[in-house]
């Protein structure tokens, strides 16, 4: 292998471990943040309104012990929206066209369902 290609090698992977060093980060203060404050989602405590993740982390939970219902009656786009924040990971990914196709489905169909759960219509 040549050296510059060597050279590139460490700087996509030295900018991967920081961008999972950040996400990391991100999630552990909103965790201690959470455990501290006992605010499960800022947005709902300040505007009364659930935002579109609302349910996320305890839906991952639920999933977690093997408790599919309760992962559907939290946030059933949990593992497809949590799949595209640590697809930021990835840069690359971002540059592809049919990724980004899933991406633009997977948020309009999320805020479809953020507006059913707002009036009622989903679980």
């Amino acid at each position: 292998m040549s050296t510059l290609r060597i050279l590139r090698r460490r700087k996509y992977m030295a900018e991967l471990i920081a961008r999972a060093c950040v996400l990391c980060a991100a999630a552990l203060a909103f965790l201690i943040f959470r455990h501290f404050t006992g605010i499960t989602c800022p947005i709902r405590h300040i505007t009364g309104i659930s935002c579109p993740t609302c349910g996320m982390t305890g839906a991952i939970l639920s999933l977690s012990e093997g408790d599919i219902a309760g992962y559907l009656s939290q946030n059933a786009f949990a593992l497809p929206v949590g799949a595209l924040l640590l697809s930021l990971l990835f840069p690359s990914l971002w540059k592809q066209k049919p990724f980004l196709i899933a991406v633009a489905v997977t948020l309009a169909a999320n805020a479809a369902y953020y507006v059913c759960r707002l009036f009622g219509v989903a679980a």
